[in-house]
């Protein structure tokens, strides 16, 4: 009877222990299950996109700017440079036999790296301003070409007289506004097989009414750029149009019922250098400059553009809010 008490006293004292253990632990687990449970729930709604949080930042676009440096990005260029220089001074002399030229492999990478680096950061800091700039005003950013959205208008692009597709296509910014998609894009032009060191910046989107193909473009700097195929000019009425603005069309008499009294004096009240191009169903505006500034004023222009043109061209779309001073 004692060895059974004090067993059943010792089992009740073990029990004891046993529960605040227990009860420890039931804690533990229940603290892990709901921050599993919360962390699965917010992966869940950013997957879905139903979160009423901001996605979490993308530390490899944010470093550049906020600060100069990043030691990742600084290995990745001197090993590129490395790799450069290793391969120009092992191929430099026209010898059958491989020597290493050491000094150029030196030279070669200590000149290289702080180049590919500049170029990375500044490539990585206008990706995130014009990343930020689309989910600031709802717009898709993409830094290939992926969503451009042209594929339909493959036919037009390769009649057009200031796209090349052939060339490489990237920071792709594009919007739907209903049945109408705007599309913008920084494009490298290739001519005659030898890349253009320029790039330009690309605006695109569709029109149903009926329209000439028909290039303008307005004089001083697009003067320099030379526009292939022979189109003749169209004279329009107005010598101050015809000052500002040079119009080639093969159907003169359509390009005078498009360009209307108000296209033409929209066209007169914008100082913009750029080039326009209606061909096939397809707007392409052209400009010379890639920044995030000159791509809200083509914006602007473009939207300008749509409430100019008479309504059978195009409906008027607002793409921007008129508060909107980006």
């Amino acid at each position: 009877m004692i060895d059974k008490q004090s067993d059943s006293n010792g089992n009740k004292e073990l029990s004891d222990e046993e529960a605040q253990k227990l009860a420890k632990e039931r804690d533990v687990e229940a603290l892990v299950l709901k921050l599993g449970h919360k962390h699965l729930t917010l992966a869940h709604k950013h997957q879905t996109g139903t979160s009423s949080e901001p996605p979490p930042t993308i530390e490899d676009e944010s470093w550049a700017m906020k600060h100069w440096w990043n030691p990742r990005v600084g290995r990745s260029s001197l090993f590129t440079a490395m790799l450069i220089g290793g391969f120009v001074a092992l191929h430099l002399d026209d010898d059958t036999r491989a020597v290493f030229r050491f000094d150029v492999f030196v030279i070669i990478s200590i000149i290289a790296t702080p180049f590919i680096y500049i170029s990375t950061w500044l490539a990585t800091k206008k990706s995130f301003i014009m990343r930020s700039w689309c989910r600031k005003h709802d717009w898709k950013f993409s830094r290939d070409s992926a969503g451009t959205g042209l594929v339909g208008n493959t036919a037009a692009l390769q009649k057009s007289k200031l796209y090349d597709l052939h060339g490489d296509s990237s920071y792709t910014m594009s919007k739907e506004f209903g049945a109408n998609k705007v599309v913008l894009t920084r494009h490298k032009r290739e001519h005659r097989g030898k890349q253009n060191t320029r790039a330009s910046t690309f605006l695109f989107m569709n029109y149903e009414g009926q329209c000439p193909d028909m290039v303008i473009h307005g004089h001083h700097k697009t003067d320099l750029i030379k526009l292939p195929g022979q189109m003749p000019t169209v004279k329009f009425e107005s010598d101050e149009f015809n000052s500002k603005w040079t119009v080639k069309s093969e159907d003169a008499k359509a390009a005078y019922d498009r360009l209307d009294q108000s296209t033409m004096e929209y066209l007169l009240s914008v100082d913009i250098p750029l080039i326009i191009e209606f061909i096939g169903g397809l707007l392409i505006i052209q400009s010379q400059v890639d920044t995030i500034q000159n791509r809200v004023r083509l914006i602007k222009f473009a939207q300008g553009l749509t409430m100019a043109v008479p309504d059978d061209l195009m409906p008027s779309i607002e793409m921007l809010p008129k508060d909107s001073d980006e």
